[in-house]
């Protein structure tokens, strides 16, 4: 599917999220390639404006995300990743957005133990780039993740 084929079957909703969030990320983005092509900025100043960046990337993201609503479109905007055809449903979490899963949040890993979320209890051990627990999202009618 070309990259405009997809956005056409993007809601006005999500289009509008997908939008502010390609703004914030191009842009800090850009402030972190910074400290990647600046070659005399030491290796301690670039991890501490990495962070800094990402810390402000995610407090964005986090006004535009509805852990508990999320649209199956919106998790493949974010880069959650489908486990298995067989739950359609569950979505493993990107490991960029674990500092913004809300506590409380249910969480459901590839084996199928559900937990809630205490900022602790799931650990950064990636699979595609998501951890190893995700979120279900609801589907509509005749929907198929591909």
């Amino acid at each position: 599917m070309s990259k405009e084929n997809y956005l056409k079957g993007i809601d006005q909703e999500n289009a509008l999220i997908n939008r502010n969030i390609v703004r914030w990320l191009t842009w800090e983005v850009n402030q972190v390639a910074t400290t990647v092509q600046y070659k005399n900025w030491s290796d301690e100043f670039c991890r501490k404006e990495n962070k800094k960046h990402m810390n402000n990337m995610l407090e964005e993201l986090k006004k535009h995300i509805d852990f508990d609503n999320i649209t199956a479109d919106q998790a493949w905007q974010l880069g959650f990743c489908l486990w298995e055809d067989k739950q359609p449903d569950l979505f493993l979490i990107p490991l960029y957005l674990l500092p913004i899963i809300p506590i409380g949040t249910k969480l459901t890993s590839i084996n199928g133990k559900e937990i809630i979320y205490d900022g602790t209890n799931v650990d950064n051990d990636i699979r595609f780039g998501c951890i190893s627990y995700g979120i279900h999202v609801k589907l509509e009618a005749g929907e198929k993740n591909v």
